[in-house]
C-alpha cells in the first residue's frame, strides 16, 4: 500500500508578516501599555494605591462582574503586597486598570470603536492599540497577511505606539520590522495573541458588555464609570432580610402539598420520609482495554479467541458505563451535600437516582428544609453556606417555555415555590448577582429537559454571559449548570443514570456527584422498626412477612413505596377479624393498597369504589399512553368533587404546588404519588379492555398485567401480552428474556408456562445448554425469577425422561441448562438464597455457574457452601471473582470442598478481601482426599508498585494481595499426592523470588500435577527466573504453561530460560514474557533457543519490552515453529 505524504508547514513571507505584526502588539504593545499606566495611576507606591478605598471598591466591583479572573486579582494582591509589580501585569490587565482607575476619558467614539484620524489623544491610542490587536487576530485562521496589508497596518499600530511610549521606540520598532524570525518564535507569538484576545473575551473587559450585566444600556459611559466608583443604592441588607423570611414562607405554604400521605398517621408527611444518599467522591478510571483485546487475536484459536473478545467488550462496555461513578459514604444529613472540601464549596452539584426513586421528593425536602432552617444543624460551622436564596424549578416547568428569550430573572420568578409576595424585582436580582455564593437552585428533572442535547452541546457559547440578557431558556440552563452566570452560587441538578451520562460524555462535570440509592435491606427493617416502634407485635409481624418474601424487600427498596406499605400493613392489621394471609405479590399488594387508601378516605361511604377506581385506572392509562406524568384539574372532570377530594387526601394522588404557567398565571397539577401507582392503574385498565400497552411503557407495565390476569387465566391475551414485550424499545436481550421469564412466573399457571417454554425454547438459551445474563442490572427479586425457571425446566426434563423411558421420545436433555453466567450485576446475599434452592432440587442439572462482579459476602458464601455439599447439587465450576469475600467466606468454601459429595473442580476467587489466612485455610482443603480441585484463581485485582507493569484499574473496595507466606503454604499442598490441582493463576500479588524457591521444590516433587501457572504482575527477579529454570529442566516438572508478564525480568533472566528450554526433559509450549525489561539482546538468546529440535514452544509473548524492529523480524523468521508475539 502506498504511505500517503504527509503536509509540511514552511515559514512564508505571509506567515512571517502575521508573526512580526503579533510580536509589536505582544512586546512592543504590553511595554508602552505598561509606561502608560505607570505615568498615569495615582501617585505612591503601587501597593499602596491598589490597597486605598476607592481604587480596592472599584477593583473588587469588577472581580464581582468577573472582570477580573483569580489569576489576575492575584497579580494585584499577592500575598506579600509590597511585591506587587506592574511587570507581572499582562496586557488585558493592564488595559482594565487604564480604563478604570487611572481617569481616563473614553474618546468620542467610546472603547470599542476605532477613532477618527484625527483624534491622537492618549486615550484614542489605546483604543487603536486593542482595535488593531483584534483585526491582526482576525487573520489567525490563515496565520498570513500579504504585503500590502502588512505594510499598512504596521503603519497603522506603530503611530500610537510612538505616541504613547515616547521616539525612543521608533528604532526599536523600525529594527523588528526587517529583524529575521525563527519560526519556532513565529509560533509563539502567534501563541501570545491568541491569549490575550481569548483572555479579554473570556473576562468580558469590554466596557460595553458591563453596562449590558448592569442593565444599563441607554447610560452613558460617564454615568457607568460613576456607578461604579459610586454603587447606587441597591438592595440593603434590611430588604434582603425581609425577602428571605417572605421566601421562606412562600416556600412553607407552596409545600403544604407534602403534609398528610398516612390514612392512619394523621401527622405524618412525605418529607418525613427519609432516603438513602451515597455521597460520591473520585472517579473510577475507564481502564483501558483495546490492548488487551488485541492481544485475543494473537494468543487464542477462533473459538477462544471470539469468547475472550466478547468478554473484553462485556468488560469494557461495564467500565464505560460506570464511568463517572464513584465509591462513596452514605449521607447523614443533607447539609453534607453542600460542606466544602480543601476549602471550596461545591458549586455544582448532580443528584442521580433511578426512576421512581424519589429524586422529586428529595428536591422538595431540601427546599422544604431550607424554608424551616433545618437544612443547616449548625450555623456557627464556618463551612456551612449562608443561602439567603432557594429557587426550585423542573425541567418539566421549563419546557414549557420553548424557545422564547428570558433572562435568568425571568426564570427564578417561574419557581413553583414563589408565590406573588416573593417576587424578584430589579434591586433584588442586582444583589443576587453581586452576591452568588447567597443562592442555592435546585432545577430537577433533566431528563425529561427537551432540550438536553443543546444543553451539552455548545452551541450556548453565542450568547454572552450575561445574567441580565434575554437569551433562549435552554441557553440560560447551560449557563447556569456550567457556571458561565451566576458563578459562585449552588447549582443543583437531578437526573436519571443515563440521562445524566450523557453530560459526562460531553465533558460537563460536577463539583459533587449524589447518589439517591433508595433503602438497603438493613434500612428497611430499620424504617419498619421505627414505624411500627409503639406496637413490638405488629413490627414484628410485618418484619417477618417482608423479609422473608425478596420481591416486598425491593418494593421497600423506594422509600415513598416503603412509607405506603407499612401504612397499609398497619391499617390491615388493625382488623381483627382479617383473616386473609398477607399479600406477596406485588400486583396483589399494588391492589390492596390502592383499594385501603381509597376506602379509608371515604369516611363517608359516599364513593362506590369500583367505578372510581375503574376511572381512575383510565385516567392513568391514558397519562401513559400519552407519555404524561403530570395533569391538570380539568383532566378529573369525570370525577365528582367528592371523588376529587378523597383520591387526593387518600395520598394516591399527589396535588403539586402552584404551577407557573407565565409570570403571573399559575395552575395546580396533579400526579401519583409513585409512577409505579399510575403504571399499575393503567395494567388494570389495559387487561379490563384486553389491551396491550404501548411499546414506550416501562417493564413494569407488563409484569402488573401478567399478575392481574392469573386471577382471570385469559391464556389467549396472556400470550398475546407476551409476543409484545419482544416489541419494547431500549431493552436489552437478557433483559427481554428475563421480563418474559418475570411475567411467566407472575401468571402462576406452570401448565401454561411449560407450554410457552417448549413453544420459544429458542428464545430462551444463548446456545444449547447455556443462558447469559450479563451487565444486566439483575437484582435479587430476579434470582427468585431464575430459581422458578430452575424448576419449570426441571419438571420438562422430567416429563422428557418420562417419554424416554416409555419409549415415546427419542430426544433426552432438551431442556437440560448447564451453564448460567450472571456476572456484573447487583446480586447480594439474598440473591444466592433463592439460587441455592433451585441448585439443590434433583431436577436441577447446572453445573457451571458464574457470579462475578456482584455483592456477594461472606453470608452469601455460607449459603453456596451448604447447596455444594448437597448430593443433588452438579455444580463443578463456580465463579465468585470480584466480590466481597473474606478469610472467613474461605473457611466455608473448605469445609464444602472437603465433603466426598462436592464436585466443584473449577473455583474463581480472583478480586476478593483474600489473605495468606485465607490460602492456609484452602490448603488444608487441598490436601484432603476428598477435594476434587482442580483448577485454582487467587489473582489481585491491584498490582504492586512496578514501574514495567500497566497501571491498575481502580475498584471501590481494594483487594487484598497473597504473600510469599501465603504461597508457601500453596506449594507445600501442591507436594502432597491427594492435592489434584493443575491450574493456578496467582496474577497481582506480592510473590518474590522467596516465593519462587518454595514453588521450584513442588514442580519438581513426582507428586505436583501442575501443568498452569500463570504469576504475572509479581515482584520476581532474574533470580526467581534462575530458580523456576532449574525445576523446568527437571524430568519430574509437568508444566506446560507459563506466565511471567509484568514482573522484573531482564536479559539475565532470558538467558535461563533459554537454557531451560533447550533441554529435553523441559514441557513448556506457552511462555508469556510481555511488560518485562527485554531488550534486544535477550532476542538474540531466544533466537537460538527456538532453532534447537528440543524446544517445544509453540507460544512466546514478548510485547511492550524494550526490542527493536529488526531483532523483532528475527524471531518472525521462526513463527512456523512458534508464534512470537510483540
Amino acid at each position: 500500500m502506498a504511505t500517503a505524504v504527509a503536509p509540511s508547514f514552511h515559514s512564508t513571507k505571509e506567515t512571517t508578516n502575521y508573526a512580526r505584526l503579533c510580536r509589536l502588539l505582544v512586546d512592543v504593545g504590553s511595554d508602552v501599555l505598561r509606561e502608560t499606566f505607570e505615568k498615569k495611576r495615582p501617585p505612591g507606591n503601587l501597593d499602596t494605591v491598589l490597597s486605598s478605598p476607592p481604587v480596592h471598591a472599584v477593583l473588587l466591583s469588577l472581580k464581582k462582574k468577573k472582570l477580573l479572573n483569580p489569576q489576575q486579582w492575584d497579580k494585584l494582591y499577592p500575598v506579600l503586597r509590597s511585591s506587587v509589580s506592574s511587570k507581572n501585569f499582562d496586557t488585558t490587565l493592564l488595559m482594565v486598570l487604564l480604563r478604570n482607575i487611572c481617569g481616563l476619558v473614553p474618546p468620542s467614539t467610546g472603547w470599542n470603536t476605532l477613532p477618527p484620524a484625527a483624534d491622537t489623544t492618549l486615550d484614542a491610542d489605546i483604543v487603536r492599540i486593542k482595535y488593531y490587536r483584534n483585526t491582526v487576530y482576525g487573520h489567525a485562521s490563515e496565520a498570513s497577511v500579504d504585503g500590502a496589508t502588512f505594510n499598512q497596518y504596521w503603519q497603522d499600530i506603530q503611530g500610537p505606539l510612538v505616541r504613547l511610549g515616547g521616539g525612543g521606540y521608533q528604532a526599536a520598532i523600525d529594527d523588528l520590522k526587517t529583524e529575521c524570525m525563527d519560526p519556532d518564535f513565529e509560533e509563539h507569538y502567534k501563541e501570545l495573541l491568541r491569549q490575550v484576545v481569548m483572555d479579554e473575551v473570556s473576562i468580558k473587559e469590554r466596557l460595553d458588555v458591563m453596562r449590558k450585566e448592569m442593565g444599563q444600556i441607554g447610560r452613558s459611559l460617564d454615568e457607568f464609570k460613576e456607578a461604579i466608583v459610586n454603587p447606587i443604592k441597591k438592595a440593603g441588607d434590611k430588604a434582603v432580610t425581609e425577602y428571605s423570611i417572605a421566601l421562606k414562607e412562600s416556600i412553607r405554604s407552596q409545600t403544604e402539598y407534602l403534609a398528610q400521605v398516612s390514612p392512619t398517621l394523621p401527622n405524618a408527611r412525605t418529607d418525613h420520609i427519609f432516603t438513602n444518599l451515597l455521597m460520591q467522591h473520585g472517579r473510577k478510571p475507564v481502564e483501558d482495554l483495546d490492548l488487551e483485546r488485541k492481544e485475543c487475536f494473537y494468543l487464542h484459536g477462533q473459538a477462544r479467541r471470539r469468547k475472550l473478545v466478547e468478554d473484553l467488550d462485556l468488560k469494557r462496555e461495564k467500565r464505560v458505563r460506570q464511568y463517572g461513578q464513584m465509591s462513596g459514604k452514605q449521607i447523614k444529613h443533607s447539609q453534607d451535600i453542600f460542606l466544602s472540601t480543601d476549602g471550596k464549596h461545591p458549586e455544582s452539584v448532580l443528584v442521580t437516582g433511578k426512576a421512581g426513586i424519589g429524586k422529586t421528593l428529595f428536591c422538595q425536602k431540601l427546599i422544604r428544609d431550607w424554608a424551616d432552617n433545618k437544612l443547616f444543624q449548625s450555623k456557627a460551622n464556618t463551612e456551612v453556606p449562608d443561602f439567603k436564596f432557594a429557587y426550585l424549578l423542573t425541567f418539566r416547568q421549563l419546557n414549557l417555555l420553548g424557545d422564547d428569550p428570558v433572562t435568568l430573572k425571568d426564570i427564578l420568578n417561574r419557581s413553583s415555590v414563589l408565590d406573588d409576595h416573593s417576587n424578584i424585582d430589579d434591586s433584588l436580582f442586582e444583589y443576587v448577582v453581586d452576591h452568588p455564593e447567597e443562592v442555592l437552585i435546585v432545577i430537577d428533572g433533566y431528563d425529561e429537559c427537551s432540550q438536553r442535547d443543546y444543553i451539552a452541546s455548545d452551541s450556548h457559547e453565542k450568547y454572552p454571559n450575561n445574567a441580565f440578557e434575554k437569551i433562549p431558556v435552554a441557553a440560560v440552563c447551560a449557563k447556569l449548570i456550567k457556571g458561565k452566570i451566576l458563578r459562585g452560587s449552588v447549582v443543583m441538578i437531578t437526573s436519571r443514570p443515563d440521562e445524566s451520562d450523557e453530560m459526562k460524555d460531553k465533558d460537563i462535570h460536577f463539583d459533587r456527584y449524589v447518589e439517591i440509592t433508595g433503602f438497603s435491606e438493613p434500612q428497611v427493617k430499620e424504617y419498619i422498626g421505627k414505624y411500627f416502634k409503639s406496637n413490638e407485635g405488629m413490627k414484628n409481624t410485618v418484619l417477618g412477612h417482608i423479609t422473608k418474601n425478596v420481591n416486598l424487600v425491593s418494593f421497600a427498596h423506594i422509600p415513598v413505596l416503603c412509607f405506603l406499605m407499612c401504612s397499609y400493613f398497619e391499617n390491615k392489621l388493625q382488623h381483627s377479624d382479617i383473616t386473609n394471609p398477607l399479600p406477596v405479590k406485588t400486583s396483589d399488594l399494588y391492589d390492596e393498597i390502592i383499594k385501603v387508601f381509597v376506602q379509608k378516605h371515604d369516611k363517608n361511604k359516599r364513593l362506590a369504589l369500583e367505578v372510581t377506581l375503574d376511572k381512575l385506572s383510565k385516567l392513568a392509562a391514558q397519562l401513559l399512553e400519552e407519555r404524561r406524568y403530570l395533569f391538570m384539574k380539568e383532566d378529573l372532570k369525570t370525577f365528582n368533587s367528592q371523588e376529587v377530594e378523597s383520591l387526593c387526601g387518600s395520598g394516591l394522588l399527589h396535588c403539586g404546588p402552584p404551577f407557573r404557567k407565565s409570570f403571573s398565571a399559575t395552575t395546580k397539577y396533579f400526579c401519583f404519588t409513585h409512577l409505579t401507582l399510575q403504571e399499575y392503574l393503567a395494567a388494570s385498565w389495559f387487561v379490563k379492555e384486553r389491551k396491550t400497552p404501548p411499546k414506550h411503557v416501562s417493564p413494569e407495565v407488563f409484569q402488573f398485567m401478567s399478575g392481574i390476569l392469573s386471577k382471570q387465566k385469559d391464556a389467549v391475551f396472556m400470550e398475546m401480552l407476551l409476543e409484545e414485550i419482544s416489541r419494547l424499545r431500549g431493552i436489552s436481550v437478557c433483559r427481554y428474556r428475563l421480563l418474559k421469564f418475570k411475567c411467566l412466573m407472575d401468571y402462576e399457571d406452570v401448565e401454561f408456562v411449560k407450554r410457552i417454554v417448549k413453544k420459544r425454547r429458542h428464545d430462551l438459551f444463548e446456545q444449547e445448554g447455556s443462558m447469559l445474563f450479563c451487565y444486566s442490572e439483575l437484582t435479587d427479586v430476579d434470582c427468585t425469577t431464575l430459581s422458578f425457571l430452575f424448576h419449570v425446566f426441571g419438571a420438562l426434563n422430567a416429563e422428557e425422561e418420562s417419554e424416554v423411558s416409555e419409549g415415546t421420545s427419542k430426544m433426552g436433555a432438551k431442556w437440560t441448562l448447564t451453564t448460567l453466567s450472571l456476572s456484573f450485576n447487583q446480586i447480594t446475599d439474598a440473591g444466592v438464597v433463592s439460587l441455592c434452592e433451585a441448585l439443590q432440587t434433583p431436577t436441577c442439572k447446572l453445573t457451571t455457574l458464574d457470579l462475578r462482579e456482584n455483592q456477594i459476602t461472606d453470608a452469601g458464601v455460607v449459603s453456596l457452601c451448604q447447596t455444594l455439599q448437597t448430593p443433588t447439587c452438579e455444580l463443578t465450576t463456580l465463579d465468585l471473582r470480584g466480590n466481597q469475600i473474606t478469610d472467613a467466606g474461605v473457611v466455608s468454601l473448605c469445609q464444602a470442598l472437603q465433603t466426598p459429595t462436592c464436585k466443584l473442580t473449577t473455583l474463581h476467587l480472583s478480586g476478593n478481601q483474600i489473605t495468606d489466612a485465607g490460602v492456609v485455610s484452602l490448603c488444608q482443603a487441598l490436601q484432603t482426599r476428598t477435594c476434587k480441585l482442580t483448577t485454582l484463581h487467587l489473582s489481585c485485582y491491584q498490582i504492586a508498585n512496578v514501574d514495567s507493569v500497566i497501571p491498575c484499574r481502580a475498584l471501590q473496595t481494594p483487594t487484598s494481595q497473597i504473600t510469599d507466606a501465603g504461597f508457601v503454604s500453596l506449594c507445600q499442598a501442591l507436594q502432597m499426592p491427594t492435592c489434584k490441582l493443575t491450574t493456578l493463576v496467582l496474577r497481582g500479588n506480592q510473590i518474590t523470588d522467596t516465593g519462587v524457591v518454595s514453588l521450584c521444590q513442588a514442580l519438581q516433587t513426582p507428586t505436583c500435577k501442575l501443568t498452569t501457572l500463570l504469576l504475572s504482575r509479581n515482584q520476581i527477579t532474574d533470580a526467581g527466573v534462575v530458580s523456576l529454570c532449574q525445576a523446568l529442566e527437571t524430568p519430574t516438572c509437568k508444566l506446560t504453561k507459563l506466565d511471567l508478564s509484568g514482573n522484573q525480568i531482564t536479559d539475565a533472566g532470558v538467558v535461563s530460560l533459554c537454557q531451560a528450554l533447550q533441554t529435553p526433559t523441559c514441557r513448556l509450549t506457552a511462555l508469556d514474557l510481555s511488560f518485562n525489561q527485554i531488550t534486544d539482546a535477550g532476542v538474540v538468546s531466544l533466537n537460538q533457543a527456538l532453532q534447537t529440535p528440543t524446544c517445544k514452544l509453540t507460544r512466546l509473548d514478548l510485547r511492550h519490552n524494550e526490542i527493536t524492529d529488526a531483532d523483532e523480524e528475527h524471531l518472525r523468521k521462526f513463527s512456523t515453529a512458534c508464534r512470537a508475539l510483540f
